[in-house]
C-alpha cells in the first residue's frame, strides 16, 4: 500500500509513525510484522515497531536517514509498504463451497515418502506420464520428456547423491521430467513448462491411490549434473524434476491443507 508519511525524530529514535494500524492492514493481530517497500524511491527493509495496542511505527536507521537527505527536521516522504512474510491469517481447514467435492484428488494429495515392494501396473504408469505430458506449455512447444527409472541399481546410485532423496534408495519407480532447450530456449518458460507437467504427474499418481513426492532437481546444480552423468542426458535436454512414486501402505484421502482467504487478493493487492 501507498501512503504518504513523515520522518521525524522522537527522543533517540528517528521514525516514520504509520497512519493506519499495520495489525488490521495487514491481518496480523500477533507477532512480529515484517514489511519491505519504497521510502522516496529508495528501497527499505524493516520490522514494525509497536507503541500502543493500535499504533506502529517505522525506525529509520542512519545509513537511511542520509540516503533520504534527512537532516533532523521533520521531512515528508512517499511509503510504499508490503508484507514481507507469510501473514498469520485466519484459516478454515475446509471452505464451505459445494464445488470442494469435485477436486478432493488436488487438495487431498500429499507428500509420499515411503513406499511398499509392489510393482505398478505398466499401463496405469503409462496414463500418469500421459498426465504429465497433456500440461500446457508456452506456445504450445511441448519441449518436456521423461525418463522413467525402474532400475534398482540406477535409483539407489541417484538416492547416494543426494540425502534429501534418500528414498529413491527404496522404491521401485521415479520419474525425472527434462526440458529440451532446443525447442524451448527461454530458461524460464522451460522450467515452468516441466514444473506444470511435474504437477499433473503428482495428481495423476494420487487420482490412482499411489503416493509420491517431488525431489528438486533444476537448482541443484551438483546433483542435476549427476543426474544428467548416469542417465546419460544429452546437452541439450535439462533435468527440471525427479518425482518418486509408488504403492504405499495408506492413503490418507482427508483434506488436512488450509483454505485461507486472506490470500485471495480481488483486482488489486
Amino acid at each position: 500500500m501507498d501512503f504518504i508519511g513523515t520522518i521525524t525524530t522522537e527522543g533517540r529514535k528517528t521514525l516514520i509513525n504509520l497512519p493506519f494500524n499495520a495489525k488490521e492492514k495487514f491481518n496480523q493481530p500477533k507477532g512480529s510484522i515484517k514489511v519491505y517497500g519504497k521510502i522516496n524511491g529508495q528501497d527499505y527493509k524493516g520490522k514494525l515497531i509497536s507503541k500502543d495496542k493500535n499504533t506502529q511505527f517505522l525506525r529509520i536507521t542512519k545509513e537511511f536517514q542520509e540516503a533520504l537527505g534527512y537532516s533532523g527536521e521533520d521531512l515528508e516522504v512517499k511509503v510504499s509498504m508490503y508484507l514481507d512474510e507469510v501473514p498469520n491469517f485466519e484459516i478454515e481447514i475446509v471452505p464451505n463451497n459445494k464445488y470442494i467435492e469435485d477436486i478432493k484428488y488436488l487438495i487431498t494429495r500429499k507428500s509420499e515418502r515411503e513406499y511398499l515392494n509392489k510393482k505398478v501396473d505398466r499401463e496405469l504408469i503409462e496414463a500418469i506420464i500421459y498426465a504429465g505430458m497433456s500440461a500446457p506449455t508456452a506456445r504450445n512447444r511441448r519441449p518436456v520428456h521423461f525418463i522413467l527409472l525402474d532400475n534398482e541399481n540406477i535409483l539407489k546410485e541417484l538416492a547416494a547423491n543426494n540425502r534429501n532423496a534418500r528414498m529413491l534408495a527404496k522404491s521401485k519407480y521415479a520419474i525425472v521430467v527434462c526440458g529440451d532447450n532446443s525447442i524451448e530456449k527461454k530458461k524460464g518458460h522451460l522450467i515452468e513448462d516441466c514444473s506444470a507437467a511435474t504437477q499433473n504427474i503428482l495428481s495423476a499418481i494420487h487420482t490412482f491411490g499411489l503416493g509420491g513426492v517431488w525431489c528438486e532437481v533444476q537448482s541443484n546444480i551438483e546433483w542435476r549434473n549427476k543426474i544428467t552423468e548416469i542417465l546419460d542426458i544429452p546437452s541439450k535436454i535439462t533435468p527440471i524434476s525427479l518425482v518418486v512414486f509408488g504403492h504405499v501402505k495408506n492413503i490418507n484421502n482427508k483434506n488436512k491443507k488450509v483454505f485461507t482467504k486472506g490470500k485471495i487478493h480481488n483486482n488489486k493487492w
